[in-house]
């Protein structure tokens, strides 16, 4: 009978009331099945350890530089599944002619940086089997003309794929589902970003860099990110000078830290951008001299850092900007020469910091902006010679620091400022057309400088309040240079006109 059918029995007799010939023999049962027992928990234990050493001798930990075809194979010979640490594979002097990384086809991961740099390198053919990469960096492979060789890559934190003349797209990629950061810049036959339509999110990496796309000459096209939509940092276009719209973008509805395009000569609208819904930083759109409008933004309603509108030559309206949330924040419209209207834009926000529209020689109309009831510090009017009016600013009550209307040539009325009460500084200065300062009647508090200065038809300050001249302060104000200058007591006395 074997001690298992032994130990039964015995349970049957206890449970029968017949304990059999004595405890003895039961406990002598339990050794041996403990027995049993610890050494078969023992070779488990040893089979483990012996597989997860062997598992380790094919991690290598550390860095390493290689830099000749021998020097990968010998590397590749040991079937290394892992790198603990940073990989590169550099032939910067062209010296060593590497054209094949097939010897490291065994590896999976790399916890650090991958950096290749191989200028006869014609493919990434023998990195098919890797999955995750901390930062990859391919750089000055001038014979690569694709990624092909990363199609299991499925995550890194940070992609740069820089300087590489002969690629032609990012076809190699698919796989990618998150990045954190993506840097593509001066791929000179770059044409798309076909490759990368598996990427769905960018997470960030400092919470400002996301996504930058520039000095790719050859670029006309963001194809390949079509299935974006959410990106944790910044978006940046800038000096891709064949792009001629935003199309790839399409599915792209939030991003977190700003977006900047900027100096894309053929640029001509923002479509492709028609379904972003929120900027969490600031809008820059600087230096696009084909750019005609804005229309593609219709779905932004916030832009919590404000944005920039500066030396876009062609640019004659705002259309596509709709209704803009900007928080306390700034509005800049800055040197675009041929600027008409502001188009359906309307700021929503009440408070805003700063606002600066100067050198805008076609500006005519500067609607939109009727909400803003407060400038926490300045309102900046200047070098618009083609501006008649302030009309837009109707509800404006208060400015902390300056009102600053000067060097607009046509600008006859400031009549929209009627509810202005209050600003610490005021300068009106160099407006030939102005004829009267109607429009500042409301306004009982200035706290330092009044300056209206060289305004050679201005000859009415009738609209002044008492209230207000007897609180000027006489080393801050300075009226020189207008058809009629008068003094505060003039002003006192009702001097206030010719």
């Amino acid at each position: 009978m074997q001690p298992g059918e032994d130990l039964i029995k015995l349970g049957m007799d206890i449970h029968t009331g017949n304990p059999g010939p004595n405890n003895i023999y039961f406990v002598i049962l339990l050794k041996k099945l403990m027995k049993h027992l610890i050494l078969s928990f023992f070779s488990i234990v040893f089979l483990l350890t012996s597989c997860s050493k062997e598992a380790n001798k094919n991690v290598f930990t550390g860095g390493i530089v290689l830099t000749s075809p021998e020097e990968i194979a010998e590397f590749g010979a040991n079937n290394y599944t892992k790198v603990e640490g940073s990989l590169s594979i550099i032939d910067a002097d062209n010296a060593n002619q590497i054209t094949s990384l097939q010897p490291l086809q065994s590896l999976i991961e790399i916890s650090g940086e991958l950096k290749i740099t191989c200028p006869y390198l014609e493919s990434l053919n023998g990195l098919n089997n890797i999955t995750t990469i901390g930062n990859l960096e391919i750089y000055e492979c001038n014979s690569l003309s694709n990624l092909i060789g990363l199609s299991n890559l499925s995550f890194t934190n940070y992609l740069e794929i820089s300087s590489n003349e002969s690629l032609i797209n990012l076809e190699g990629l698919q796989s990618l589902a998150t990045v954190g950061i993506i840097r593509l810049s001066n791929n000179a036959a770059l044409q798309n970003l076909i490759g990368l339509e598996g990427l769905t999110g960018v997470v960030g990496g400092n919470g400002i860099q996301g996504v930058d796309i520039f000095t790719n000459i050859s670029l006309e096209s963001l194809a390949g990110l079509n299935n974006l939509s959410t990106l944790k940092g910044k978006l940046t276009i800038w000096n891709n000078n064949s792009l001629a719209s935003l199309s790839g973008l399409d599915n792209l509805r939030n991003v977190s830290a700003g977006v900047n395009i900027e100096n894309n000569q053929n640029l001509t609208n923002l479509t492709g951008l028609d379904n972003l819904n929120s900027i969490g930083g600031r809008l820059i759109i600087e230096d696009n001299n084909s750019l005609y409008d804005l229309v593609g933004l219709e779905s932004v309603s916030e832009i919590l850092t404000g944005f920039i509108i500066r030396n876009n030559s062609s640019l004659e309206s705002l259309n596509g900007l709709r209704n803009i949330n900007i928080g306390t924040s700034h509005i800049n419209i800055y040197n675009n020469p041929a600027l008409i209207d502001f188009g359906m834009m309307q700021i929503t926000s009440s408070t805003v910091s700063d606002i600066y529209i100067v050198n805008n020689p076609s500006l005519t109309s500067i609607s939109g902006l009727g909400n803003i009831s407060h400038a926490n510090r300045s309102l900046e009017i200047r070098n618009n010679s083609s501006l008649t009016s302030l009309a837009g600013f109707g509800n404006l009550s208060s400015i902390e620091i300056q009102l600053l209307i000067v060097d607009n040539d046509n600008l006859t009325s400031i009549a929209a400022l009627q509810n202005l009460s209050a600003a610490k500084n005021i300068r009106i200065g160099a407006n030939p057309s102005l004829t009267s300062l109607t429009g500042l009647g409301n306004l009982i508090n200035v706290e330092r400088q009044f300056k209206i200065d060289n305004n050679s038809l201005l000859t009415d300050f009738c609209s002044l309040r008492q209230e207000l001249i007897i609180n000027l302060l006489f080393d801050y104000y300075t009226v020189t240079g207008n058809a009629h200058n008068p003094s505060i007591q003039d002003l006192i006395n009702g001097n206030c006109s010719l």
